[in-house]
């Protein structure tokens, strides 16, 4: 059908692709006997990104498509041990706005800021009472904040012997260096991710800190959704140039993902 230029992702530029007109869809999680036309007019882009057979992306101008939103449910609250199975996570899609009112009330609306030449959702971003702009991946199982937005916001890293070091000469001292990082690496205090450049990036864990979720438009619309304490990752992954957030010296950033946005529910 055509081709689409190169954009951005969270792990820094992503190349272009052919495009291709699919036509109509259906949702391959209903039973065949109840699948129905879903969507027509559907088009997709190859990109030339890692992901299994038969995958793919929604995009934002996927979920634009349902003039009366998508309801992100991310499953119930449930504890195992207490035999509470609860909800499975689910998605629906509105075609109109009727019935939404039902489904949104009682919520808080977050504005959602686009930014001008990638076109991601972007929102504000609270960490202990500083205010930063995020990038919103539901893609994304973990959440990051860059070195400067940490250090403005005074978040301090989960300690890490032996990350970063190579134990001097001794080969005892590497080893045991190694030893504390792959430890490390195991309990989740390190996460090493490919950037598009193909170089990795070291991310580290964070101490526990407040935050909420605001806002990003210049008009300040909507309210303020608190998240509590939570722990989230920080390093200068690519991804954030699309906010002017790369780098140390830059402003602060954030890519805002699932790890947090998971500790709310819809009651």
């Amino acid at each position: 059908m055509g081709d689409v230029a190169g954009g951005t992702g969270a792990a820094g530029a992503i190349g272009g692709g052919a495009t291709f007109l699919l036509g109509t869809c259906e949702l391959g999680d209903l039973p065949k006997q109840e699948r129905f036309e879903f969507l027509s007019g559907l088009t997709a882009s190859a990109l030339p990104i890692a992901s299994p057979a038969a995958a793919g992306l929604l995009g934002v101008a996927f979920l634009d498509s349902f003039p009366g939103g998508v309801e992100f449910s991310w499953g119930a609250t449930g504890k195992a041990d207490e035999g509470e199975v609860g909800n499975p996570p689910s998605v629906t899609f509105y075609g109109d706005m009727q019935g939404v009112e039902q489904v949104t009330a009682g919520l808080t609306r977050i504005e959602v800021l686009r930014l001008p030449a990638s076109l991601l959702p972007c929102v504000s971003l609270r960490v202990n009472g500083v205010a930063m702009r995020a990038l919103l991946d539901t893609g994304s199982p973990i959440t990051v904040l860059n070195a400067a937005a940490a250090a403005a916001s005074g978040v301090s890293t989960t300690p890490v012997e032996g990350a970063g070091g190579d134990g001097g000469g001794n080969p005892f001292s590497r080893l045991a260096a190694s030893f504390k990082s792959a430890q490390a690496v195991a309990r989740g205090d390190v996460l090493s991710i490919m950037g598009a450049n193909g170089q990795p990036t070291q991310l580290i864990r964070s101490l526990p800190a407040a935050m909420s979720v605001c806002s990003a438009t210049e008009e300040g619309a909507g309210g303020e959704v608190a998240f509590g304490s939570a722990t989230f990752y920080v390093g200068d992954i690519p991804g954030l140039a699309a906010l002017d957030g790369l780098g140390a010296a830059a402003g602060p950033a954030a890519l805002l993902g699932m790890d947090v946005l998971r500790r709310r529910y819809s009651e």
